[in-house]
């Protein structure tokens, strides 16, 4: 490699088409599940999800291990599951030697299991952390955003 010899950076073609929609104005689809979509079914056997759905709405709360916010929301939720507001599943990454020392620590009352962070990305879509889905019985999503602002006003 030569000092002072430029590289280029080489975008195809047809990625660059998948930007702009026709009038060649810049497109993205929404990073988010949205409201109304299917909440796609959570893989682990010791979440049984029919349980949840009995309960009317279930707070899927998604954080991350290096996440200070994150970490700074747990006594919070655990106030909000104490106080009755709803039924929640907490996703995160991580080991499972911090799951357990988290689920030791706080004793929630309500699941916590750990989700890979491509799978937070690809299949649950979660733009940041910490980030909630508000699930109905049916299985469809009502309400999604920031965790804090389910927290300060209830389930909706």
């Amino acid at each position: 490699m030569k000092l002072g010899r430029k590289e280029t950076f080489k975008v195809s073609l047809p990625d660059f088409r998948k930007l702009l929609n026709r009038d060649g104005k810049l497109t993205r689809e929404p990073v988010s599940l949205q409201e109304g979509d299917t909440f796609p079914p959570v893989a682990d056997p010791a979440v049984a999800y029919a349980e949840f759905r009995e309960s009317g709405t279930t707070l899927f709360v998604f954080i991350s291990m290096t996440c200070a916010a994150c970490m700074a929301l747990l006594p919070v939720l655990k106030d909000w599951a104490g106080r009755g507001k709803g039924s929640a599943v907490l996703m995160m990454n991580g080991y499972p030697e911090e799951r357990e020392e988290i689920v030791k620590h706080f004793a929630f009352p309500f699941p916590v299991m750990l989700v890979e962070e491509q799978e937070m990305r690809d299949k649950y879509r979660i733009p940041f952390t910490p980030y909630a889905y508000q699930v109905e019985a049916s299985g469809l999503i009502v309400k999604h955003g920031e965790v804090k602002l389910f927290l300060a006003g209830g389930q909706g």
